[in-house]
């Protein structure tokens, strides 16, 4: 799943070349008193932002894919899991990302928009508001759209059917604090520029030990930029991981028992003590999904 991590990452990084390219020719060719040059601009905005976002979201499914496998299959050898997941999500689930990434890349092109007016009004105060609002929206569709890629990729819905069914598992369950408290994001975004940290001080290490005192500077930034983007890849799956854990325990909790028993007993002990309502009697028996009108169909063959 890293290959594919790492894949995807540099097929992004092809992306913003070529995008930037196409960006800079049309711009020489057309002026900005051309009324064709606006609408060139908002068409090449978005198709930067959706592309990058379907790119990140093909991982994100893929992931979710392998991980699925694992909480309701387990074993060993993933190299299948992990051949499945992709061509799943660059088929029969390459619609639902798409979809899903347009709502973000929108948003984004948006907030672009408004922060270019800003740049040119002398009374940038109610753009301000507006791009805040922007800004607040689109974070919260990102977040939205995390889990409702998590059904997409464990059982193939389509990204409306998945979205209410994302939004009606958590309000069933009662567990509106897990989102508040995911701090898993911020946690691994830390470790990231803590790495890049490490890597630009080995950097400079490297840079004075080898005589080139002049490109200290440089190979600090070289370096914090690689060891950031390196581990960013280990940080996205990771991230999708979580999130597929949280939607398959809270859907289907008993599966890992089967599957990981001893991981099911660490989770339900410290689960009964944060959220004890959502136990019927011994603490280790979660309350059914099925009792509250929500159930999920099976798990598709070679998920």
């Amino acid at each position: 799943i890293f290959c594919v991590a790492v894949g995807l990452l540099l097929v992004q990084g092809v992306w913003v070349v070529i995008w930037s390219f196409a960006a800079m020719g049309i711009s020489n060719e057309e002026s900005e008193q051309d009324p064709a040059a606006g609408w060139t601009a908002l068409g090449l905005l978005i198709s930067f932002f959706w592309t990058y976002q379907v790119i990140a979201n093909v991982l994100h499914v893929t992931c979710v894919g392998v991980t699925g496998h694992w909480y309701f299959i387990g074993g060993d050898g993933y190299t299948g899991v992990v051949t499945s997941a992709v061509k799943r999500a660059l088929t029969t689930s390459f619609g639902s990302i798409c979809l899903g990434s347009l709502l973000v890349a929108v948003l984004q092109t948006l907030r672009v928009l408004v922060r270019t007016a800003e740049r040119r009004t002398n009374d940038a105060l109610c753009l301000m508001c507006v791009r805040c609002l922007l800004n607040v929206l689109e974070n919260a569709v990102r977040y939205f759209n995390k889990y409702a890629f998590c059904l997409v990729g464990l059982y193939g819905h389509s990204f409306t059917t998945a979205g209410r069914m994302a939004f009606d598992l958590f309000q069933n369950r009662g567990w509106s604090a897990v989102f508040n408290d995911d701090l898993i994001s911020t946690v691994l975004l830390l470790a990231c520029f803590a790495i890049g940290g490490l890597t630009a001080c080995f950097a400079m290490i490297l840079c004075a030990v080898g005589g080139l005192g002049d490109f200290i500077g440089l190979g600090a930034f070289l370096g914090f930029v690689g060891g950031v983007a390196i581990s960013s890849v280990v940080v996205r799956v990771i991230i999708s991981a979580v999130a597929t854990v949280f939607v398959c325990y809270a859907e289907q909790p008993t599966a890992l028992s089967l599957t990981h028993p001893e991981l099911y007993d660490d989770i339900v002990a410290a689960w009964s003590q944060f959220q004890p309502s959502e136990f019927d009697g011994e603490p280790d028996e979660l309350r059914p999904l099925s009792q509250e009108g929500t159930v999920s169909k099976p798990l598709k063959t070679g998920v």
